[in-house]
């Protein structure tokens, strides 16, 4: 399994651009990993 950790507060349209692009991916990538997001 492969983890990927996305930043979700970095940026200027945080956190909604991180959180909804790992949504999107993990419906449309295929493949056995996990998205963590991190930030304060």
């Amino acid at each position: 399994m492969i983890r990927v950790a996305i930043d979700a507060m970095g940026g200027d349209y945080a956190p909604a651009a991180p959180v909804s692009g790992a949504a999107l991916a993990l419906c449309e990538v295929p493949g056995d990993f996990v998205i963590q997001l991190v930030g304060r």
